[in-house]
């Protein structure tokens, strides 16, 4: 899991909360060097927990943990004139700036990419944002929540129809960006390598949401209707039944031709083979029978538990999950085969475990065993590496150009 396929690539980090520091976190199990610069009160995602049911403290901070961990940590005060010389010196060294600042704050503090390109032309520049960079939105503040889900449109049309909007889905769009943004800084390290030249890299939660809705995207343009109840489905082979354990399974079987009469074998079904109601997908839609099927396979699946089918679709192919609860993650076999998720002991002892990184390379070892940065932790240390006189470090720290939490 832990590599060095980015290593001696030097990334500076001015971003909060998910989107952007989750992605540089990636970056840096993939050997990539992360500085992450924070101002004096530090990133709000540092108090979230809270939210969620899970603590925040400096010795356990999981949530914290999951997006920054293997980052070094400097407070600089970008309203300063000194703030601003620091930064810049990190800016001249660095091959990476990914941030989720909004545009016009950027550009106002001069740190947009036509500045930024114009004195470092072999910077990539990564930028983050709610709904895109264009566009009369393109500065509103941008969540998951909002930009992801309810902008693009899961947020209401994956219930049933008249249900409430999904309870508030925190986190899914965000994780998903951080490798989404990841990718294009890669693709962009490609180019500064060949040409020595950087771009700008942009990627957004609602674009992310436009992508990964294109079906029903797509769909609601020749006709389909969203929200749908579970009796107009599109295809009832693939669809969630309830066993006589009272555990539901989730099948996947897409090509009906060939699907249909496996499934109709294995729930005891046979005799709907060569009925014309289903006889083709087609057929079912135009004469209104999907809900028939439907109800038939729930009768079906009633008379065997979850193990028993669990068997007969692995025997048969067929492509299915048990439904689960995320509270299975941490223990579930094929989590802890691949490392998806890794034992991390924080500071105060507890443990827990841990989401890892989905993408793994050469090595399947477990990353390195680090904690993310306290505020201004690596303050000194920083300016240190990159020259700065024991003098100057504390005039800098007196002027509140930087802070350190020792």
């Amino acid at each position: 899991m832990f590599t060095d396929v980015l290593k001696g690539v030097k990334v500076v980090e001015l971003a909060t909360y998910v989107a952007a520091p989750g992605a540089a976190r990636i970056l840096s199990e993939w050997g990539a060097e992360v500085i992450k610069v924070e101002s004096g009160g530090g990133d709000p995602w540092r108090y979230f927990g809270p939210t969620m049911g899970v603590p925040i403290a400096d010795d356990e901070n999981p949530y914290y943990d999951l997006s920054n961990a293997n980052k070094k940590g400097i407070v600089i005060n970008l309203k300063s004139p000194e703030g601003q010389e620091v930064f810049h010196r990190l800016l001249a060294d660095a091959d990476v700036f990914l941030t989720n600042v909004r545009g016009a704050s950027l550009k106002k503090q001069g740190i947009d990419y036509e500045t930024l390109h114009a004195k470092y032309p072999k910077l990539v520049w990564a930028h983050v944002t709610g709904q895109g960079s264009d566009g009369p939105d393109a500065d509103l503040a941008g969540y998951d929540i909002t930009s992801y889900w309810a902008r693009g449109g899961g947020l209401i049309d994956f219930v049933n129809p008249g249900a409430l909007p999904l309870n508030s889905p925190s986190g899914l769009a965000d994780h998903s960006t951080n490798y989404v943004i990841a990718a294009g800084i890669c693709g962009a390290l490609v180019k500064q390598r060949t040409t020595g030249i950087g771009s700008r890299v942009t990627a957004s939660l609602y674009g992310l949401a436009v992508w990964a809705n294109a079906l029903y995207a797509i769909s609601t343009q020749y006709g389909q209707k969203y929200p749908s109840n579970r009796y107009e489905g599109f295809n009832p082979l693939m669809s969630a039944y309830c066993c006589s354990d009272g555990e539901w399974i989730q099948i996947v079987a897409p090509t009906y031709p060939v699907d249909f009469p496996k499934m109709c074998k294995i729930l005891g079904l046979e005799h709907l083979i060569g009925d014309p109601r289903f006889e083709s997908m087609a057929a079912m839609i135009k004469g209104g029978y999907r809900g028939d099927l439907i109800r038939l396979m729930e009768e079906a699946f009633l008379k065997k538990d979850s193990i028993e089918y669990a068997r007969l679709l692995t025997e048969s192919d067929v492509a299915f999950a048990p439904v689960r609860h995320f509270k299975d993650i941490a223990t579930d076999c094929q989590a802890l085969a691949n490392n998806y998720v890794v034992k991390h002991t924080f500071k105060s002892g507890n443990t827990i475990m841990l989401p890892a990184g989905a993408v793994q390379f050469d090595s399947k070892e477990e990353p390195p065993h680090a904690w993310a940065p306290l505020v201004g932790e690596h303050t000194t240390e920083i300016l240190q590496a990159y020259g700065y006189s024991d003098e100057e470090i504390a005039k800098l720290h007196e002027s509140g150009a930087v802070k350190s939490s020792k």
